[in-house]
């Protein structure tokens, strides 16, 4: 019944491959006590509370950092054995360390697995970006403890839970039924896309149409008018601040005519409370085939990206200019689809730039 079985005060780069039992505060305990970090250090614990009573509130391994040396960072785990009361994994203000395996049977008690915490004695520290690639068991993420996550979980015995003001990305799948689950993500980029039912023409120059002897669902622009149909776009729940690039359409021919169309995009990325003015407006005159019932593909770039921030719907208009000279083309087109470039700008923190998908 020690307090610890090993304290390790400012150590760095040392090996841990040990079995302790019957602490009444930690197997390890791993800090900065002595004036540096505790850091690069590797922990393989098989720690087992006891029997005794004095023992069920203890820790496998507590790792603390202190406001005056910032923190124990970058320290390798792995555990297994078993806990009452306490954590077999207690990550207290310390940062980016890395939890390859973490595994703790239950004793009837209150304790868990892993706790993730913020060390509030002498100033407040952060206990943050944690990477935790496999754990079976309780976890909970205290508040102001940012950055961390779980790649691979089983949810036998195990369950998360994130105070408000922590934050956690967990992957986790159901040991019963092989579901597979994970916490919101983002994209970088995305080509969401648009297809003719999800747009309105306006029922005179521009109508829906089954072209292709009523084989393929389209929205048919006629030569020599002009003609629009418009789409509203609910906020992309995958999507957030960032800008839409550019456009691909995608069209059919009506007959054997060549030339040119001439396209004209409005669009405008609406938070609540705005006004629905286009703040995207531009002309694209883009060759086609001459081939009937051909597909036609096009990107259109857009000189000044349509800037989104995250919950804004899109409202997207087209226009077929055919009556402009520029418009050569003198069948009418139906168009079959639309694709929206997006790309994020990721992370408020640094710079995240990534190229964008292809067509």
């Amino acid at each position: 019944l020690a307090v610890h079985g090993i304290h390790a005060q400012s150590v760095t780069s040392w090996d841990f491959d040990v079995k302790i039992r019957k602490c009444t505060t930690a197997g390890i305990k791993l800090d900065d006590s002595n004036g540096v970090q505790s850091s690069h250090n590797t922990v393989k614990l098989w720690y087992v509370y006891g029997t005794a009573a004095a023992a069920e509130p203890s820790h496998g391994i507590w790792v603390q950092g202190s406001s005056g040396n910032g923190g124990a960072p970058q320290n390798h785990i792995y555990t297994r054995g078993l806990i009452h009361d306490g954590w077999m994994i207690d990550l207290h203000g310390c940062d980016n360390c890395i939890v390859h395996h973490g595994m703790a049977t239950g004793s009837s008690g209150t304790g868990g697995t892993l706790r993730i915490r913020q060390n509030t004695t002498g100033g407040t520290v952060e206990s943050r970006n944690h990477k935790v690639e496999y754990v079976v068991g309780p976890v909970t993420v205290d508040a102001g403890s940012h950055g961390n996550s779980i790649e691979h979980m089983t949810a036998e015995t195990g369950s998360v839970t994130v105070t408000s003001g922590g934050t956690m990305f967990y992957r986790t799948h159901d040991n019963a039924t092989g579901e597979f689950f994970h916490t919101h993500q983002f994209k970088m980029n995305d080509e969401y896309a648009l297809k003719a039912a999800d747009f309105n023409p306006d029922g005179v120059v521009a109508t829906r149409q089954l072209l292709v002897s009523n084989s393929w669902d389209a929205i048919q622009f006629a030569d020599a008018a002009d003609g629009h149909a418009s789409v509203s776009i609910p906020a992309p729940h995958d999507w957030h601040d960032g800008d839409i690039v550019a456009l691909t359409l995608n069209w059919l021919n009506t007959g054997t005519s060549g030339g040119n169309v001439r396209w004209r995009v409005r669009m405008h990325c609406l938070a609540s409370g705005s006004a629905g003015t286009p703040t995207t407006d531009e002309e694209f005159v883009v060759a086609t085939t001459a081939t009937n019932n051909g597909m036609n593909q096009q990107k259109l770039t857009l000189s000044t990206p349509e800037a989104y921030a995250r919950g804004e719907n899109v409202l997207l208009r087209l226009t077929r200019e055919g009556g402009d000279a520029t418009d050569t083309h003198t069948d009418a087109i139906g168009l079959t689809g639309v694709l929206l470039h997006f790309e994020g700008d990721g992370p408020t923190d640094g710079s995240f730039d990534i190229p964008a998908e292809s067509t």
